[in-house]
This record gives C-alpha cells, structure tokens and sequence, in this order.
C-alpha cells in the first residue's frame, strides 16, 4: 500500500450450531470484500459546504446526488466523500462550547512541550477534566479551502428535502 491508498475488508462472523456452520457459511462468501484501491479511484460523490448567512456563523453540508435539495445559499467549499489527490481529511471537532472545522486533528489537544511528549487528541485543553472532544468526518478538502467556517457552526437542518420529509439532515 502507498499513502492515501483505501483498503477495504468486509468479513461475516457466523455464530450457531457447528453442524449448522458450513452451510450457513457458503451464502455469505459472496459477501466478503477484500480490495484495494490507489488514491483518487475509489468510487465518490461531491460534498458541498454551504452558508445560508451572510457573516458565515453556521454552515450546513450538501452531498451531489442525493434527494435533498439545498435552499439559497453559497457554498464556501466543495470536496469528496472518499480520499482523492490532493486533498485532505476535514472534521467538525467540538470541545465544550468550542467548535473546529478543518483538517487539524489536533486542534483542541494540549500543547507537546518537546518532540517525545505524546499527542493527547483525547484531551480538550482548557477544560475541565472529563470533557472530550467529539469528531465529525466532514469529507475530504483541499487544504486551506475551508478555512472561512474554521470556527462556524454545523447546522444539521440547512438542507430540506422536497416533499413529505422535510427538516432531515443530508447523511454525510
């Protein structure tokens, strides 16, 4: 494997009689998946991260080709459901009251004081013990082409669906 390349396995674990094993087992070889895929050739669709408000506070997600049609707006960054050249994982990162949107894992954690000291991203800096941040993977950017919602918040319901359903969140 290189970087950036995916692999992916899907295995089954069967539970049941012994007697009952082998033919259980032949209906779900079909469905185990081993492969590989080089950067940029799994299969993805677009994501689009959009405003709706003029001073860019809150931001909402658009995934291409799904039944949900955003409202007005403008979209501040597109990217990838899945990894492609040149671009990097994004997350929403919430400690506390604070919110991270970009590609720093790292954002909240507490700062290494030399080389050796470990990365604690298990940890958010400044509050109280107990407190932990929560990861959202946004999709995969290019660096930099986010940067206005760095500290804009995430608003599940900024899309709506035509129709019956309407206030559901895209599924990112």
């Amino acid at each position: 494997m290189k970087p950036g390349d995916t692999y992916v396995s899907r295995q089954y674990i069967l539970t049941g009689s012994l007697t009952e094993m082998e033919t259980s087992a032949k209906s779900w070889v079909k469905e185990a998946k081993d492969d590989l895929y080089p950067l940029g050739e799994m299969p993805s669709v677009d994501i689009h991260l959009f405003s709706n408000s003029s001073n860019i506070s809150s931001f909402g997600a658009y995934v291409a080709g799904s039944d949900i049609n955003c409202l007005q707006g403008q979209i501040i960054c597109s990217g990838k459901a899945s990894p492609h050249y040149g671009m990097t994982p994004h997350f929403i990162i919430h400690c506390g009251d604070r919110t991270y949107v970009g590609p720093d894992r790292y954002h909240f954690s507490p700062p290494r004081y030399e080389e050796s000291d470990p990365f604690r991203p298990y940890v958010c800096d400044g509050e109280i013990e107990g407190i932990r941040p929560e990861w959202k993977l946004l999709g995969f950017f290019k660096d930099s082409s986010c940067d206005l919602l760095k500290e804009s918040k995430f608003e599940e319901n900024a899309c709506h669906e035509r129709g019956a359903h309407k206030n559901r969140a895209p599924r990112l």
